[in-house]
């Protein structure tokens, strides 16, 4: 009886330590042809590691990140998050969820460009109810090499640049979930690389975190802990990295740079109506509080 009651509580430890995804279809409803982007996906994302979702383009990726951020609700299936089924949650609830367990990093800035990033973050603290100490803003900037640059602007910043302060960003949230759309789409080999360094860097820090990346780039594999490979709507492939063959790694590494660039510009796309989305997420969020204000 003891030994059930303790696997029993092993097995409720495990699942609160997972986002779980169950037979999850996404159909887009058109006048004229329904499009399924998701096709009975069933996966595990596991807390504390940096998980890589790859595949070609139309095979669900942004879909699937859509709908774990909140964006989009699956047309049918499960999501378990931390043991606790979102299909059961209502509007109010995912709305807390959005505001403040999840930060999305698209491949442009996700920053508000008329504020400052010292605004920036403040904004981002008033939003959750996060209270920072007086001389936070003296030096937070500080770890990812930006000293005083807290007053500028972020057009004053390189693209490799704004995706570490959108980094820094999640972590000092304290976002429980962070995905990353395409977060390299933009940035030279040395940014990509700068970038690269900075999550590995700060990786003890997600320990009780998810961080979720889609990209076309074979290079994050180098700071995934397990890869997701999409096809057809559905996970063909969830493995650990260290333990997976070096035919597929070698196979995934060698995608041409045109269909890298191609790639690049359909992410583009792509995140620009993302941005769109979550934009208009975050603002119906704030009117709403406002009204019952």
């Amino acid at each position: 009886m003891s030994a059930n009651k303790n696997f029993s509580n092993t097995d409720e430890m495990t699942k609160n330590d997972k986002i779980t995804v169950e037979n999850l279809y996404y159909i887009y409803k058109d006048l004229k042809l329904d499009i399924v982007a998701l096709s009975g996906l069933s996966t595990e994302f596991h807390k504390g590691e940096v998980s890589l979702i790859m595949g070609p383009s139309g095979s669900g990726k942004t879909t699937l990140m859509n709908i774990l951020a909140g964006i989009l609700q699956p047309s049918s299936g499960n999501i378990s998050f931390l043991g606790e089924n979102v299909s059961n949650w209502t509007e109010t609830h995912f709305r807390e969820y959005r505001k403040k367990k999840i930060t999305y990093i698209l491949q442009s800035t996700t920053l508000f460009d008329f504020l400052t990033i010292k605004e920036n973050f403040q904004f981002a603290f008033d939003l959750i109810g996060k209270k920072v100490e007086k001389n936070y803003f003296n030096n937070f900037l500080d770890r990812i090499d930006l000293k005083n640059r807290e007053n500028y602007y972020p057009n004053e910043f390189s693209a490799g640049q704004i995706q570490k302060i959108a980094f820094l960003l999640a972590l000092e949230k304290g976002s429980q979930i962070i995905l990353a759309d395409e977060p390299t789409g933009n940035l030279d080999a040395k940014s990509r690389d700068n970038f690269m360094e900075m999550i590995n860097k700060m990786k003890p820090e997600l320990k009780d975190s998810f961080m979720i990346i889609v990209s076309h780039d074979p290079a994050l594999m180098k700071i995934a802990d397990r890869l997701f490979i999409l096809e057809n709507g559905k996970c063909k492939t969830s493995q650990k990295l260290d333990k997976f063959s070096l035919k597929t790694t070698s196979k995934l590494s060698s995608i041409s740079e045109n269909e890298m660039n191609e790639r690049r510009i359909q992410g583009k796309i792509q995140n620009t109506i993302t941005g769109l989305k979550s934009l208009i997420k975050e603002l119906e969020s704030i009117t709403i509080e406002g009204e019952s204000n």
